[in-house]
């Protein structure tokens, strides 16, 4: 159903970041405006998202449809927010705001220079707008393109303190994210040969009265699909650039790739893999124990390589690689309460994780120590930081 309320929300969404990460460069030497104006970016994000969830679950999920340009599916780009998109715009801004509270307190000291805390601030906002992006749209080729601009603020964020360590995780990342990218790219490139559509609900109606006179290529698509979005999401053991990233890189970025970029990835293959193949199309080529075999190897796996770790951060790293094993291995049970535990997993940890980045961010902050065996004795210094810290642990 279209909406008649604020018919452009949708799209304002995911514009609104885009287009103050470009102007904001114009204010560069004046960080002060910088903090405001990313501020209120997400503060009026925030309650965008509020307001359209609002309308969404007013309607017992009836989506919201804003066609780009009057275009209307399958001519035209589609932003759909359903149940799914509107939960995640709720996560992406609601995680967003806060963490950009914090990054104003001690971002300069940890990037090192004003000038390089407003980069940090134009990448932050270019991943935000991408991530609301991936939350709502209804193209195949557009979450590509959204995949690479999140994977591209990725890198950059990693890559904002100017250290070695972070120059060689952003490097390592980025070999990574193209190995994915163009495996995800070959899985659209297939869909679109096979089904002559780009529009999700098109291409699936195709492949559902086509599958069968095409199994070789739809095989194809669905393996590119997997493990390209398996390097972007980090599922064990494609894993190996996310401890290097999310534990090099400062801890407002910390918080955001662990806390939602992983989680973009994760919703990006849940549209595809129910949204666009469908549960028969997964049960007929076994991707459902495919997924919950990998998801448990990662929940056990992971959290050996977490328990392993002294250094606070990349604990928390490795601990998200193991929380990604319990998503994945729920989108493989192809049944309600399976992807209803899932997206609350999805959710919940998305603000936890968020806030066990940020707690650690302030510990090294106050005290210089980063590794867990230095920090006896940190509940008396820091009561709050660490009652945080219990909660989301």
């Amino acid at each position: 159903m279209t909406a008649t309320i604020i018919p452009d929300l949708p799209v304002f969404v995911v514009i609104a970041p885009l287009f103050v990460a470009f102007v904001l460069p114009t204010f560069a030497r004046r960080m002060r405006l910088v903090e405001a104006l990313v501020i209120l970016v997400g503060i009026l994000g925030f309650l965008g998202a509020l307001y359209l969830a609002s309308l969404v679950f007013a309607q017992k999920g009836s989506p919201l449809i804003y066609s780009l340009g009057g275009w209307q599916a399958p001519w035209g780009i589609e932003l759909k927010a359903g149940n799914l998109g509107a939960l995640f715009l709720l996560v992406v801004t609601g995680v967003s705001l806060p963490v950009s509270l914090f990054a104003k307190g001690n971002l300069a000291q940890e990037v090192g220079g004003k000038e390089r805390s407003a980069r940090f601030y134009v990448l932050y906002l270019l991943l935000g707008g991408a991530l609301a992006g991936m939350a709502v749209t209804n193209d195949l080729f557009n979450v590509f393109v959204l995949v690479e601009v999140v994977t591209l603020s990725c890198c950059g964020l990693v890559s904002a303190r100017n250290h070695p360590r972070a120059a060689e995780a952003a490097f390592k990342y980025l070999i990574m994210a193209t190995l994915g990218s163009t495996l995800v790219m070959g899985g659209v490139g297939f869909i679109y040969m096979i089904t002559g559509h780009l529009n999700m609900e098109f291409a699936a109606r195709e492949l559902a009265s086509i599958w069968q006179h095409s199994p070789h290529v739809v095989w194809m698509a669905l393996s590119f699909i997997l493990v390209g979005f398996g390097v972007k999401a980090a599922v064990f053991p494609l894993h190996v650039w996310l401890p290097d990233a999310h534990s090099t890189a400062p801890s407002p970025a910390s918080a955001i790739l662990s806390g939602l970029a992983v989680k973009g990835y994760l919703i990006c293959l849940l549209k595809f893999l129910y949204n666009v193949f469908g549960s028969a199309l997964m049960q007929e080529f076994a991707v459902d124990r495919i997924l919950v075999l990998a998801g448990a190897v990662a929940i056990i796996a992971g959290s050996i390589l977490a328990l392993s770790q002294d250094e606070l951060k990349r604990r928390l790293a490795y601990s998200t690689v193991a929380q990604v094993g319990y998503i994945v291995l729920g989108l493989g049970l192809l049944n309600k309460q399976g992807l209803a535990g899932t997206l609350f997993y999805l959710a919940s940890h998305a603000v936890i994780k968020s806030t066990l980045f940020l707690a650690a961010g302030a510990i090294i902050a106050a005290t210089g120590k980063k590794k867990v065996s230095e920090l006896s004795g940190i509940g008396r210094k820091m009561p709050l930081t660490m009652a945080a810290f219990t909660i989301g642990s």
